[in-house]
């Protein structure tokens, strides 16, 4: 779940950089074993998270719902708003648009056949200064790629996307050094490869550049080993993985070197710098929906030349399909938001945590309610705060302004 969510603005670099990269930017100016150890004691901070949002749902249409799985802020439009896109597990994609004041209202300009999207991803690949859309499908194994003709409208061109695959996660980025924004899908096998010849139309280099071949269901992106190209973390249900991009269009798998050896079932991956340090902290969700891995949440602090090691002082259970690093409390470092999913429906145990400035957290304060499968960090209203839009699975999507 990647992406330029907070910038609306101006031609992008790749738009996979996650919410969370871009919240630190902001804030700061600029063996595994089966048992998971005890959580620390510390008081809880609902008075001092709580308070900081209303729920402002009403300011959103009716009949949100549905399976919402992922949803991305974005101009559609060039009206200077944030808008978002939503992808639905069959359901119509849809795309509410942003009054600028975070009143929103529903447009369909997508295809009204309910596909089973699991995944999008903004980016512009057709290089004329506007976002496009990708949506990647999993059981009926139908993407859908829109290119946004710059009014506000979109044009159907999921024709060029060359493969059909059991996709969970898909990010863009310039993978071969020609400028264009490239695309990786991942999937239930081999993680497809796409490249763009700079005007949208791709062709697959899959068998060319192998990305894992696990089942996939996260993909995110970072400057790992600090040498100025984007490096791809793999989030699957069994061990996750690490390639190293050598800035040729290859990537070496350096996993074990990168990566305690965990086994989990993981659904999500967010990076923030949480301890200060200046480099990218990794947060690992984990579910068992499918397996009988340890669900634990995982937060992996960076040493600063890309090696990864477990705080085993960290511990935050329960079948989390999504975590956020956002600033809650406005301090200045990243908090954490995250979801405990129901996944059959109804409402599930949110949880926030807050960041004593070292990369210590303290259990409790705001929630927001609903069964959370995605969240959304992005002004909608213009007042500089960071708000969350909640992309709910079988409930309805809730939006929460900062006060």
């Amino acid at each position: 779940m990647s992406f330029f969510k907070l910038i609306p603005v101006g031609k992008r670099v790749p738009s996979i950089l996650s919410s969370s990269v871009i919240l630190s930017l902001l804030a700061c100016g600029g063996s595994g074993s089966s048992e998971s150890p005890a959580p620390p004691t510390q008081p809880p901070v609902a008075d001092t998270l709580g308070s900081l949002y209303t729920d402002s749902t009403n300011s959103l249409p009716g009949g949100l719902t549905g399976a919402c799985m992922d949803g991305e802020a974005m101009d559609f439009d060039n009206d200077g708003d944030l808008d978002l896109v939503l992808a639905f597990e069959f359901t119509e994609n849809l795309i509410l648009e942003n009054d600028g004041s975070g009143n929103f209202s529903t447009l369909m300009p997508f295809s009204n056949i309910a596909r089973d999207s699991e995944d999008l991803t903004v980016a512009d690949f057709d290089d004329d200064g506007d976002l496009d859309i990708l949506f990647v499908s999993e059981d009926d194994l139908i993407d859908e790629f829109y290119l946004n003709n710059g009014d506000g409208s979109f044009t159907d061109v999921s024709s060029r996307i060359p493969v059909s695959s059991t996709s969970n996660a898909v990010v863009a980025f310039d993978i071969n050094g020609d400028g264009s924004l490239d695309v990786v899908i991942g999937n239930n096998g081999p993680n497809n490869v796409l490249l763009n010849d700079g005007s949208a139309n791709f062709t697959d280099d899959t068998s060319n550049t192998f990305l894992g071949a696990d089942v996939t269901q996260d993909l995110e992106l970072a400057d790992i080993d600090n040498d100025g190209d984007f490096d791809l973390i793999v989030g699957n249900e069994t061990r996750n993985e690490i390639f190293i991009n050598n800035n040729d269009g290859t990537f070496n798998n350096e996993s074990t070197v990168r990566l305690p050896d965990l086994l989990a079932e993981t659904r999500d991956l967010e990076l923030g710098d949480i301890d200060g340090d200046g480099d990218l902290d990794l947060l690992v969700s984990n579910v068992t929906f499918f397996s009988s891995t340890p669900d634990v949440n995982q937060l992996l602090i960076n040493d600063g030349t890309g090696i990864f090691t477990q705080d085993n002082n960290f511990s935050l259970g329960g079948n989390h399909v999504d975590s956020d690093f956002v600033d809650l409390d406005r301090d200045g470092d990243l908090d954490i938001i995250t979801g405990t999913t129901n996944i059959a429906g109804g409402e599930g145990n949110n949880q926030a945590l807050e960041n004593n400035g070292s990369g210590s957290f303290s259990g409790g304060g705001f929630t927001g309610s609903g069964n959370l499968f995605d969240i959304v960090a992005a002004d909608f209203n213009g007042d500089t705060k960071i708000d969350l839009y909640y992309c709910n699975r079988g409930s309805q999507d809730r939006l929460y302004l900062a006060n």
